[in-house]
């Protein structure tokens, strides 16, 4: 499937749809082909180039490099899948799992990688302002096309398993010449011939992705279960102590660092507090606990570390979606 576009101010970006798809419109059959999904009908929110393509082997590749033309907060639904991402200039902002992101690159600041990885179905909120330029690189991949690898390239599927984990989330770092260079060949393709071109792209996404788990590969956690980097440590603590009364004078001592330094690149790593993370773990394991274990509401909010339910599904609203009495029916 292609989707390959120039926009210049058009009433509707794509012609006999009565949906402004940005990415990739949905399948006759209902079926997310890529992992986003406009949901409401709004057009002319940027001017420029967009192309999106579904490769034989399950990889999907998006470029674009457009001017953002109106203020808009734009709620895009996510299947579940990972996302490896390059922004070469402009900002890219959006909020994921109560986590709010806004990269920048250019004009002082160097590109930037990102990764979103959905393990769950969710909404993204886009937030698309007036005057902004976006030039990015997106390879998103669903879990069959990890799981299909196997031991071709076991270090890369064993990063990018560990990448879409068990929770919705992004974090993106600075990024190397090797990533800037292979995000630029997809960008601006060289080959004359289309099927070489096709070739060539889904070449240097693969190269991509590689570079990108190399570059993350020793912040991330061993195959035996370990971790190397005190981020990792401090997420594994968490997750293994959400029960707990965690505070971050703990955590930071667990780990190694200061509070100030855990709480500085925490969020600069993974784009959400330390608290909040422990707040969203604690959800998740009440969200578990209503839909499979089936406890009352006000279980649920005793779990997750609220004395009152109302303050419980307020926030769990926030963090899902939906209530808790849709997740326990």
């Amino acid at each position: 499937m292609i989707l390959n576009h120039r926009h210049d101010g058009c009433t509707n970006c794509y012609a006999k749809s009565s949906i402004c798809y940005e990415e990739y419109p949905m399948q006759a059959n209902g079926r997310l082909p890529h992992p986003y999904q406009l949901l409401p009908d709004l057009t002319r929110i940027s001017r420029g180039r967009l192309h999106c393509e579904r490769y034989r082997t399950g990889i999907y590749v998006h470029t674009t490099d457009s001017l953002e033309t109106e203020d808009r907060d734009v709620p895009l639904r996510r299947a579940r899948c990972l996302t490896i991402g390059v922004l070469l200039e402009g900002e890219l902002e959006f909020s994921l799992a109560g986590a709010h992101h806004h990269l920048q690159a250019g004009a002082g600041h160097g590109c930037r990688v990102f990764v979103i990885a959905t393990p769950q179905p969710t909404t993204l909120l886009r937030h698309v302002r007036q005057g902004r330029n976006l030039r990015k690189v997106q390879v998103s991949l669903e879990p069959g096309w990890i799981e299909q690898q196997g031991g071709y390239c076991a270090s890369l599927t064993r990063t990018l398993s560990d990448w879409l984990g068990c929770d919705n989330r992004a974090w993106h770092w600075d990024a190397d010449e090797t990533i800037v260079h292979l995000a630029q060949r997809i960008l601006e393709p060289a080959a004359a011939s289309p099927d070489l071109q096709q070739l060539q792209t889904e070449y240097f996404a693969v190269e991509l992705l590689q570079a990108a788990a190399q570059a993350q590969q020793p912040e991330r956690p061993t195959a035996g279960g370990g971790t190397t980097h005190p981020l990792d440590k401090a997420r594994h603590y968490i997750e293994q102590h959400w029960q707990n009364c965690l505070s971050l004078n703990d955590i930071a001592r667990q780990v190694g660092l200061s509070v100030s330094t855990l709480q500085r690149q925490f969020k600069a790593t993974y784009g959400q507090t330390v608290v909040h993370f422990i707040r969203s773990q604690r959800l998740r394991h009440a969200r578990t606990a209503l839909e499979q274990q089936r406890i009352s509401i006000g279980e649920a909010a005793f779990l997750a570390g609220y004395r009152h339910p109302s303050n419980f599904v307020t926030a769990y609203k926030r963090e899902f979606g939906i209530t808790p009495g849709a997740s326990s029916h």
